[in-house]
């Protein structure tokens, strides 16, 4: 006679939470930069860090959570898990330099997409490379900056998303209007989040924390 032992089947449940911000600034207040310590008078794109160090107050804070984590960055994901060579990592600089993308498309999200919705050029969507020593991962936690400079990403900002796809050299590999990795997450806020024009930087902060 055989006996069945009793056993306990462990799920492990995952939860990705994803915290994100605006910070709107008029370029006109960033002549309190010149005459400080560090050389920043000679920043000619100051970055969220230099502008809150040089005690710079936004005019507008948008705060809120939610994303949907896509296919293709899942895929990423597990593919840099296993260490696949061809995949570049979402990193500080070089290639892989992680970015965050707006656009002023606002079609739904759906777990397939692979690009944010707007229609192509400057105009309606850009990519911005993230700010120096950005993305950091802390305490189950990753954070990215990136500050859109005056003359970048001027139209409405319905919908952002993150990828790979930076450069050293400058916002881009390729074109800074469009992305050039698999997309990791994308959202479409419940309102736009306004429309950047030229005299103002936004500074826009994510948190991706996993537990």
């Amino acid at each position: 006679m055989s006996t069945a032992l009793a056993s306990t089947i462990a799920h492990d449940g995952l939860k990705w939470h994803a915290r994100w911000g605006v910070h709107k600034f008029d370029v006109a207040d960033f002549s309190t930069l010149r005459g400080r310590r560090g050389g920043l008078d000679a920043v000619a794109r100051p970055e969220f860090a230099s502008i809150i160090a040089a005690g710079i107050k936004p005019y507008e804070v948008i705060e809120d959570e939610g994303n949907l984590l896509l296919n293709n960055g899942i895929n990423r994901l597990l593919n840099l898990l296993i260490g696949t060579g061809s995949i570049a990592a979402y990193a500080t600089s070089g290639a892989g330099q992680m970015r965050i993308g707006a656009g002023d498309g606002s079609t739904a999200v759906t777990a397939a997409d692979t690009d944010l919705s707007a229609v192509a050029g400057s105009t309606h969507r850009w990519f911005n490379k993230s700010d120096a020593s950005n993305p950091t991962v802390s305490a189950q936690t990753l954070t990215c900056v990136s500050t859109f400079a005056s003359a970048d990403g001027n139209f409405a900002w319905n919908e952002w998303g993150v990828d790979g796809g930076g450069s050293t050299s400058g916002n881009t590999v390729g074109t800074n209007s469009s992305t050039t990795s698999a997309l990791l997450n994308r959202k479409v806020p419940g309102s736009s989040l306004g429309t950047k024009a030229s005299g103002a930087s936004w500074a826009f902060t994510i948190t991706i924390t996993i537990s």
